[in-house]
């Protein structure tokens, strides 16, 4: 009985049901205009060239600065000398104050200000609630224009970058990745050496000074400003503080060219005491000059820094990191244009697990850049 109810009602249900309309027929209302915001850009009278877009939506104000040096810049008996000089340019401090009394004089406004090197930028960054504008910009002026680079933070930076040193074979998968640039570029050129404790026992105080004066001067810094101000005012306020800084410097030269021709091969690095095997392989690309911006390439504008393009060279190498058989694992693959790079890394990354019982094997398969850019001397 309870089965004939059953089949009476699925049946009633068929009977009413409306067929499930066809792709074909969804209507969908038209996408909204997108609108791109235009900064409002001008030079201010050193030579500082400056980008401001308001948005008013929240009471905050956020700013970027880029200079255009990088580390591919380091000296090679010095390397690590550009992240060493970005991050003590904060930490160190002003003539005025202590990098530790910055630290909480931001911290009492719930505001930032950071320093950063890349390899073919460094950056300064600030942000806060749009009531403390003022002070903050009176920081971000100060660190920028007048760091101090005090021999206390130059000493933990260091000591810093050598722990990280040590740990750099902690994790697996960095060897590969690290050890694919170094095959792909050369270890004897800034694309692809590593930062040993030999090159830290070389970088002293005027070398981070020198770096500093050589690099950060009006006219090779990008400033952009974002946030809740009114544009007439905050390029005035930017005029008045910056007028005072009028450093000149000859043109910083172009990053150095790439020359390296990898052979294309398998490159093992054994780490028998990890359960997982990694892989990475790739290749040397080209570069997007001569490409418009708006096609995805070209210069940063004012800053004549070159951005890569996905164009291909037939030249691979790969690196493997081996140890026993694997029984499973997974494999991405994905591209990669990084910004910073005069020429592209094409890749595909993944791991497997390992089989105790099993035999030993290699395998590659491409990976992305490296993690870290330390290691040890003579080490995977």
């Amino acid at each position: 009985m309870r089965r004939a109810f059953l089949i009476v009602l699925l049946s009633a249900f068929a009977a009413t049901a409306q067929p499930l309309p066809s792709y074909k027929d969804l209507k969908y209302p038209p996408l909204p205009q997108v609108h791109v915001p235009e900064p409002a850009a001008f030079t201010l009278s050193n030579g500082m060239r400056v980008f401001l877009l308001e948005d008013h939506e929240l009471p905050l104000i956020h700013g970027l600065a880029l200079i255009r040096t990088g580390n591919l810049f380091d000296p090679p008996e010095k390397r690590g000398l550009s992240e060493i000089t970005a991050a003590v340019l904060r930490s160190g401090g002003t003539k005025a104050k202590t990098g530790d009394q910055i630290d909480e004089q931001l911290e009492n406004m719930a505001a930032s200000v950071e320093s950063a090197m890349d390899e073919t930028s460094a950056s300064m960054t600030f942000s806060g609630l749009r009531e403390s504008t003022d002070s903050v910009l009176s920081v971000f002026k100060e660190v920028l224009t007048d760091p101090q680079f005090r021999q206390d933070k130059i000493d933990l930076t260091i000591s810093q970058t050598r722990s990280a040193i040590s740990r750099r074979n902690d994790e697996p998968n960095v060897i590969a990745e690290r050890e694919l640039l170094s095959v792909l570029y050369g270890r004897d050129t800034p694309y692809g050496w590593q930062i040993e404790y030999e090159h830290l026992a070389r970088i002293h105080r005027d070398d981070l000074v020198q770096f500093y004066r050589r690099y950060y001067f009006p006219k090779n810094i990008l400033l952009a400003v974002y946030g809740d101000f009114s544009t007439a005012e905050m390029k005035n306020k930017l005029e008045s503080l910056f007028a005072g800084w009028t450093v000149e410097q000859p043109s910083v030269p172009p990053f150095p060219a790439v020359t390296a021709k990898p052979a294309p091969g398998v490159y093992l690095a054994e780490k028998p005491d990890v359960t997982q095997t990694f892989f990475a392989i790739g290749e040397l690309g080209g570069t997007r000059q001569g490409l418009s911006g708006a096609a995805g390439g070209g210069e940063y504008p004012g800053s004549g820094i070159q951005q890569p393009a996905r164009l291909a060279d037939p030249d691979q190498a790969g690196v493997c990191l081996r140890h026993r058989r694997g029984m499973g694992g997974q494999l991405q693959s994905s591209g990669d244009v990084p910004n910073h790079r005069k020429h592209e890394i094409g890749f595909h990354h993944g791991s497997a697990a390992s089989d105790p019982r099993g035999g030993r094997e290699a395998a590659h398969f491409r990976g992305d850049r490296a993690g870290t850019r330390y290691g040890e001397t003579g080490g995977a």
